[in-house]
Parts: C-alpha cells; structure tokens; sequence
C-alpha cells in the first residue's frame, strides 16, 4: 500500500494526536521501513506493514483497526476526489485494504476483486501485469479474507501460472 506525507499526517492527528510528535511521519517515511515509489509516495515493505498490524491489534484491539479501516475508507473516498496523481488502481487498493477489516465490507471487497479479476482473465495477454497486482493484494489481504477460500486458492493458481508464463527478464 501507498503511504503519503499526507495520509500519514491524517492518520497521526485522527488516532495519535497526543501521543506521537509530527516528526515521526517524516522518521516513517524516510526511513528503511518504507521505499520511495513516486513523488511523495511511498510504499512500506509489506513485512512491516504486518508486523505493525499485528502489534497494533494485540496493543489496541481489533476495534481501534476498524475505527482506523472505516475513516481511511472516508479519506480514500476524499482523495480520490482531490487527488489527481494518485491511480484508480491505487486507491481501489487502499480501499480493499481498509474494508478488509470491516465484517461488513469483506464479501463486497472479495466480489470487487473476482469482478477485476475476470474482467483481466477475459483481456488476456494485456491484463498480465494488473493481475499480477491483483495477485499480489489477495495474498497481501490473506488473513482477513480467510473465509474466502475460493479466491485465495484462485489467487495462488495465479500466482503460479503467472511465474510460469512470465520469462525471468520480465519481457
């Protein structure tokens, strides 16, 4: 997922106003926890990114990850309104990540998915590299659909079939 100067600061003063000194969205960002990925964009090794969930749910609650999941899916709805440079593919994922973890949003994020899915499996060669991407978000998003077996044994068909048909160059 994308981390922005500006999502970091809105998640710091909506959840940690008090506790957390602005500095520390600057230290997170430029630090070797997250990669530069494009002009104020970057994207936190996905390692990382789960260990701090993981220690975020044990420390506040799987209540205080819902809280966090239904105001960014509030702040992706914003940004994609004023936003210009940030993708439709990228906010589509910001949002399947934050609806992950809300019961309610799970179902509708699995059938986003198969929907993106079939319509790339129907494009063919062409859609490779956004299946890939998908690929790659349904594992990332692995333990919160764990109910969704269908897709996740889909997503590992994929996966294979994808590192059998691309050449390791990458052309």
């Amino acid at each position: 997922m994308i981390l922005t100067p500006e999502l970091l600061n809105y998640l710091r003063t909506q959840f940690l106003l008090y506790q957390v000194p602005w500095i520390a969205e600057v230290d997170i960002l430029l630090s070797d926890l997250c990669n530069p990925v494009g002009y104020e964009q970057y994207e936190m090794k996905q390692s990382v990114r789960s260990y701090l969930l993981l220690e975020m749910e044990q420390e506040l609650g799987n209540r205080q990850i819902q809280k966090v999941a239904s105001r960014l899916i509030s702040y992706i709805r914003h940004l994609a309104h004023t936003n210009p440079y940030i993708s439709v593919q990228e906010l589509e994922a910001q949002q399947w990540a934050a609806m992950v973890y809300l019961e309610e949003h799970r179902t509708q994020t699995e059938e986003e998915i198969a929907v993106a899915l079939q319509a790339l499996v129907n494009r063919g060669k062409n859609g490779r590299a956004e299946l890939a991407r998908l690929q790659r978000l349904i594992e990332e998003f692995r333990p919160q659909l764990s109910q969704y077996d269908s897709l996740i044994q889909f997503a590992q068909s994929l996966g294979s079939w994808l590192k059998g048909q691309i050449p390791p160059n990458g052309s």
